[in-house]
């Protein structure tokens, strides 16, 4: 950098700094604002041989280069305020472990779907796996609701016989002797 330009940012430095300071709080984003003006500057510089463009006031030019950086940096914070909670894993739990644990559980979902019939595994997969009500479900697939109950005890009972687990018997159901129904 010749002198003549370190000079313009030297001299300068303290009419940019602040400035940014009465658009940000923190020293330290004023500061980043002004280096990064100053940085546009000089790229502009060595690919034109000016400071900024032809009909442009320099300074002005950098402030208007200061407040963007400004404003990027608050946009950024709220969209991390804003999703910090999707990206963030509950209960402290390592981001690879909580990967690995829905790759797991949605390869056991698939395998023991497997042996249902593909609208099954469908109303399936989004009852169980993505939450969906059992209207929502109806909706989506354009059935109706009682079609999506009745796929869902189905798979239910089916997936529980498959993993060795028997239904106790309802309280109101009575057992049927063989003997009395030949009788």
């Amino acid at each position: 950098m010749n002198d003549e330009l370190a000079g313009f940012y030297t001299s300068n430095r303290r009419d940019l700094l602040c400035y940014a300071l009465t658009l940000t709080d923190n020293e330290t984003n004023a500061e980043d604002a002004v280096a990064d003006a100053v940085l546009k500057s000089y790229e502009y510089y060595c690919e034109h041989g000016r400071t900024c463009p032809v009909d442009r006031d320099p300074i002005g030019w950098m402030k208007v280069v200061i407040r963007n950086k400004i404003i990027d940096g608050h946009r950024h914070q709220l969209v991390v305020q804003r999703y910090r909670p999707r990206l963030s894993v509950p209960g402290g739990q390592d981001v690879a472990d909580a990967v690995t644990d829905r790759v797991l559980a949605e390869q056991l979902f698939f395998q023991l779907t497997r042996s249902l019939t593909p609208e099954a595994q469908k109303i399936a997969y989004l009852h169980w796996a993505e939450g969906r009500s059992y209207t929502e479900i109806a909706t989506l697939l354009r059935i109706p609701e009682s079609t999506v109950r009745s796929s869902i005890t189905r798979s239910k009972k089916r997936l529980r016989r498959k993993l060795g687990i028997i239904d106790a018997p309802s309280p109101g159901a009575r057992a049927v002797n063989s003997r009395s129904v030949l009788d």
